[in-house]
């Protein structure tokens, strides 16, 4: 940000370094040769320019995501945290309602997978489709969600280093608040090419078919879905007993950070809380469990 602060400054004081233009004068563009006294004839080529220094300033989310009138949830509580910590969001509603589905009547639009495409097409015309991290959450449609995966796809192949998030948004306490037919999107097509995905303990006992009651367990449960494509796991709340008392709520994260072999050992690094897991398997992970007072 300073950076881009410095720069405004700088741009501020830049017309007293310019001359003025005289109707006599006749430049020359730099990208054509054409002669004008404004030349104008490149308009394109100095937008495409200045794009590409933005872009070469900017860390850019893409985020498809819920959006409701009330309530705080999906982009409309992931955008502002974003935009406060200096990234740029691009935003993308998956659906429109009028609440989220929590409440006992829910009003609105599901965006289907050929209006994605069209707002995906519209940005690639501009050139813009240029983005550091994917992020996706809520979503009602299976087309959508394979349509999501076909553009993170592309995006990976224009930018490597992209990063993919992956909140896999399937239900909570036991039960799916999405169409079932979701789950094997999600399962065989999503979560593998997902860089961090964000399961709370229902989604990953769902994606892995394997329960959760004790620590181990979530162990077990984070190199499943490691196996699975994702690097880092962060199982963002569970059902565990936390060891602060009832006002803290048990998350449990897994970062795979080599792939060497099927036998690397595990090393468990200092926790946010005083016990540590490990286990062995493909990776070498690093793990913490935190509690979060609710």
């Amino acid at each position: 940000m300073l950076h881009v602060l410095q720069f405004g400054v700088w741009l501020l004081k830049l017309p007293s370094r310019i001359p003025s233009w005289k109707q006599s004068e006749l430049v020359g563009c730099l990208s054509c040769g054409s002669q004008s006294a404004k030349p104008r004839c490149c308009r394109a080529k100095r937008a495409e320019l200045s794009n590409n220094f933005m872009r070469d300033m900017e860390c850019r989310v893409l985020s498809i995501q819920s959006h409701v009138v009330r309530g705080y949830v999906g982009n409309k509580s992931a955008s502002f945290p974003l935009q406060v910590m200096g990234f740029e969001v691009d935003s993308i509603n998956s659906v429109q309602f009028s609440n989220h589905t929590g409440y006992a009547h829910w009003k609105g639009q599901v965006v289907t997978a050929d209006e994605l495409h069209v707002l995906y097409e519209g940005i690639k015309l501009n050139n813009v489709n240029h983005y550091d991290y994917v992020l996706t959450g809520y979503t009602r449609d299976t087309s959508f969600l394979e349509m999501v995966v076909d553009i993170v796809q592309e995006l990976k192949m224009a930018n490597p280093n992209l990063v993919y998030v992956c909140d896999p948004v399937l239900g909570d306490h036991g039960s799916m608040y999405v169409p079932q037919n979701l789950y094997p999107v999600y399962k065989d097509k999503v979560v593998p090419v997902a860089d961090i995905i964000t399961p709370n303990q229902f989604e990953a006992e769902l994606l892995t078919g394997k329960n959760i009651s004790t620590e181990k367990d979530a162990v077990e449960v984070m190199d499943l879905l490691h196996n699975m494509g994702p690097d880092t796991v962060v199982i963002t709340s569970s059902d565990l007993p936390p060891r602060l008392g009832d006002r803290f709520l048990v998350s449990l994260g897994s970062q795979r950070i080599g792939r060497g072999g099927s036998s690397l050992s595990r090393d468990a690094q200092t926790p946010l809380s005083p016990d540590t897991s490990s286990s062995s398997s493909g990776g070498t992970p690093r793990r913490s469990q935190a509690s979060l007072e609710t």
